[in-house]
């Protein structure tokens, strides 16, 4: 079976430090980006598919809890019952996805198949009330330089056209707006 990267933008355009704020924001509509299959580069960024050759300098850090509200459809799933406490903006998000039972999402977790969201958008979405999306794993995300070192550690080459659009983007609004203020969240899938 495959392993595919399912990669999002987001910036930071606060006043704090890079990332520090409880809100992000999302580039467009939100949507993910598609990256052809590498596993050299998946196992450079989060270890996935790692033979032992290759340097992963950063572990996967999980879902930020600052994610883009517009990112956390593709990231959860909302539980049936927690429906009627979701901020507006997620619910429409939602109108046309999926939901889980309180019950199928307690038998995901216990089986290891996915896992409850921890607080998100500063305190609104409490803890429990969203669980992962199905077949996702290794969630992390990376600032632009830490994409680049993981690259030159291993001496890759980026050949994907997506990929290098998405790098030069995030280096086009880090010149415009300060240094790390843009990262690259993704997931993996199976």
């Amino acid at each position: 079976m495959g392993c595919d990267i399912s990669v999002f933008l987001e910036i930071d355009k606060g006043d704090e430090a890079p990332f520090s704020s409880p809100f992000t924001t999302s580039i467009g509509s939100g949507e993910f980006l598609a990256i052809d299959r590498n596993y050299s580069l998946f196992a450079a960024l989060a270890g996935v598919r790692n033979d032992g050759s290759i340097i992963n300098p950063v572990k996967p850090r999980g879902i930020p809890p600052n994610l883009s509200w517009k990112h956390i459809p593709y990231f959860f799933i909302p539980i049936k019952e927690e429906t009627g406490h979701l901020p507006a903006q997620l619910w429409y998000a939602w109108n046309q996805k999926e939901y889980y039972s309180r019950k199928e999402a307690e038998k995901y977790v216990k089986n290891g198949s996915v896992s409850y969201n921890q607080p998100l958008m500063d305190q609104q979405l409490k803890a429990g009330q969203l669980i992962t999306q199905l077949d996702t794993h290794s969630f992390s995300w990376l600032l632009l330089e830490e994409i680049k070192s993981a690259i030159a550690l291993n001496d890759l080459t980026i050949k994907d056209e997506n990929l290098l659009i998405l790098l030069s983007t995030m280096e086009i609004i880090e010149q415009r707006i300060g240094a790390g203020r843009t990262r690259m969240l993704f997931y993996f899938n199976n």
